[in-house]
Parts: C-alpha cells; sequence; structure tokens
C-alpha cells in the first residue's frame, strides 16, 4: 500500500495486499475523494468471502459506513486473506489506503481535531478582516477576507468534507476545490494591490495587474479544455502569484516601507514550504493527500 502510484483519469487502479488475522473487527479506510467507483474482493484460498461495491456514482445510503473518507468493514478469519481493491475515477486517482481495526479507529480523533484547527483558524481569519473592514472601511481587508474564504472552501473540498452533505456534486469536487484555489490567486493579487496602493503608482503595481490577467485567461482555459492538467496549472498560477507578491513587498521593503516586512516573511515562508512538499505534488514522492492539503 505504501508503493502505490496515481492511475491516469478512467485508468482503474488495482491494489492488493494480505489480509492478518486480529482479534478486533478489521476496516479499511480509503481517501479519495473524487473516487468514482470502488470495488473491494476479499478471498480466502480463491474463494471469494467478501464482495463490497460503493463510490461517489452510487446512492450515500449505500455506502458502507458513512464518512467524508470510504470506510470499508473486512470479514473477520483465523487464516491470512488476500484482498483485492479495484478503484476507478474520472479525475487522476491518488488514494490514500490504511487499514486498521474499529477500536483504533473510534479513539483515533486526532484528524478530526487537525481538520478542526485548519478550517476553524482560517473561519477565525475571514471573520477578523470583516470586522476589520466594517471598522476601518480598508478595501485591502476585504480581498484578505475573500482570498481566505476562498482557501476555506478549497480546503474542505480537498479534505472530502462536503460530499455527505452534497452527494450529488461529487463529479465537481475536485475541479472545485482547484478553481477555489485558482481564484485565491487574484484575490491575493488585489490584496496586494490595495495594500500597497497607499505609496502611489508604481511600474510593479502594473505587474500584479498583469498577473491578475494572466490568471483570469488560464482559469478561462482550464473550463474549456478538458485536456488541460488542472493540478499543474494551478501549482504554476500560484507559484507565480506568491512570487511577484514577493517582489513587490521586498521592492517596498528596501524603499523604508516597514509595513512590507509581513509580507516578505509571509511569502518567503509560504514558497520555502512549496518547495518542500513539491515533489509529493507532482507525485515524485509519497505523502497522504490529507498531509499535503494541512500542509498548503
Amino acid at each position: 500500500l505504501e508503493n502505490m502510484v496515481a492511475a491516469e483519469p478512467g485508468e482503474a487502479l488495482w491494489q492488493k495486499f494480505r489480509l492478518q488475522p486480529d482479534q478486533h473487527e478489521q476496516i479499511l479506510r480509503v481517501f479519495a475523494p473524487d473516487l468514482s467507483r470502488l470495488d473491494l474482493y476479499v478471498l480466502d484460498d480463491h474463494k471469494l468471502i467478501t464482495e463490497v461495491t460503493t463510490g461517489n456514482t452510487l446512492p450515500q445510503s449505500e455506502k458502507p459506513l458513512s464518512s467524508s473518507d470510504y470506510l470499508l468493514p473486512l470479514p473477520q478469519s483465523d487464516q491470512p486473506l488476500d484482498v483485492y481493491l479495484r478503484m476507478e475515477s474520472d479525475h487522476q486517482l491518488r488514494p490514500h489506503i490504511t487499514p486498521s481495526t474499529a477500536v483504533v479507529l473510534a479513539a483515533d480523533q486526532g484528524t478530526t481535531l487537525l481538520y478542526g484547527l485548519l478550517l476553524g483558524g482560517i473561519a477565525m481569519l475571514v471573520l477578523h478582516n470583516l470586522i476589520r473592514f466594517a471598522f476601518t472601511r480598508t478595501i485591502s481587508c476585504l480581498w484578505l477576507a475573500l482570498c481566505e474564504t476562498l482557501l476555506l472552501a478549497s480546503s474542505a473540498l480537498f479534505l472530502n468534507l462536503l460530499s455527505p452533505w452534497f452527494p450529488q456534486w461529487h463529479s465537481w469536487q475536485t475541479p472545485g476545490a482547484y478553481l477555489a484555489l485558482i481564484l485565491t490567486a487574484p484575490c491575493g493579487l488585489m490584496f496586494t494591490y490595495s495594500f500597497f496602493s497607499s505609496r502611489g503608482p508604481h511600474p510593479l503595481h502594473r505587474l500584479l495587474l498583469i498577473d491578475i490577467l494572466i490568471v483570469g485567461l488560464c482559469g478561462l482555459l482550464l473550463l474549456f479544455f478538458n485536456s488541460l492538467p488542472l493540478n499543474l496549472t494551478t501549482y504554476i498560477l500560484v507559484a507565480l502569484t506568491s512570487l511577484s507578491i514577493l517582489l513587490v513587498a521586498s521592492y517596498h521593503l528596501q524603499q523604508g516601507y516597514r509595513p512590507a516586512r509581513l509580507f516578505v516573511v509571509a511569502m518567503i515562508i509560504f514558497n520555502i514550504g512549496t518547495l518542500l512538499i513539491l515533489p509529493a505534488l507532482l507525485g515524485l514522492t509519497l505523502i497522504a493527500p490529507q498531509e499535503l492539503v494541512l500542509a498548503l
């Protein structure tokens, strides 16, 4: 399971592993938000003893257990069993599969706590900037709140937290997550532009407006051409945005504008963090998708 590679859109991904006996009920946890269909086969010495079919194309009531992940109960046996998984998706499929026991899953609240801290922290930032805008009427606060709102929506979609409430929107979940992430780019650029506009016009400010135009055109291309790589294009646009913001902020800091130092520090941390997880984003190293979302 640790050596699983991504499958291209429309391709079936097969995975086999050996299930060892355990005194507790065992459950297979599959994290794959854009999974269209999943077939589970459990064999005991070439004899089929369990078959389960689930996926986003099936009604929510037919899922084995209600959860944002796929939780598949496995049969108990005194002998090792062969487990086969067949997974299919309309998008690039990169599932994260972890066998566990019902006791461990019931006691493990760490993932839920991390999700709550992530989404709750972003929501508090949105509320903070809306309150600042209400008192100061500073347009940059509104742009920052909008940027954080889109980031909140993108994180929730990537973590598959909305599928239990909106199962009919499964086909739009992955494109919607990337689209929300792309829209954070022009919002971040407009936040930077409005923040430094008080310093007067400067040619570097036009760079931010040009970047907004580029992001908008690329977003339209992604909407009309399904053959374009959605994830790679998103990463390139976000990288372009972060480097442009860093360039503008660094210039103003060099000119003695001290509020720009927070921009510079934030963008340096963001770019270093992105470089560290870039191999995983490109599929060169294997990291759990949930951990990638939390890192981003």
